[in-house]
């Protein structure tokens, strides 16, 4: 079995975990942010900004679930990528929807300063939906890029 065998699910646990920490470092800032706020829905805001960290936490924990470390090395073939697709699809996709949902809602109703820090909350959920709708592609791309 080749080195790029060994590294696919790496590889892409690696990207899930960089857009998931995105989401949980991002909403951990505004929640420090907002300490200092102003704001006469700031409990609301709170609650919502506080869902976003959880929502994070729980795609972390999905993903070291189902592309833990200390795995035998898979076999990178069409079949396995689909079926790691469809279970991260089922495990992921209704909690990033519900990200993507809440920052939109809140980008609406907070101060323009705290917009773009959503709005990469945002687009973090967006590329793990990318990243689990076009998994084989990824992973095609980065497993050449690497035998290169």
């Amino acid at each position: 079995m080749s080195n790029s065998d060994k590294s696919w699910q790496s590889l892409v646990r690696h990207e899930l975990n960089n857009a998931i920490n995105t989401i949980i470092g991002y909403s951990s800032l505004l929640l420090d942010d907002f300490q200092y706020e102003q704001d006469p829905h700031l409990g609301e805001i709170l609650l919502e900004i506080e869902q976003l960290k959880t929502y994070g936490e729980q795609l972390s924990c999905e993903v070291k679930r189902i592309l833990p470390h200390n795995v035998p090395i898979v076999e990178c073939s069409p079949k396995i990528i689909l079926e790691t697709r469809i279970t991260l699809a089922f495990a992921l996709f209704s909690s990033v929807y519900a990200i993507q949902r809440i920052s939109s809602q809140l980008s609406e109703v907070v101060s323009p300063d705290f917009v773009a820090d959503l709005q990469k909350i945002t687009s973090s959920a967006q590329r793990i939906i990318n990243l689990i709708n076009d998994l084989s592609r990824f992973v095609e791309r980065e497993l050449l890029s690497i035998q290169v």
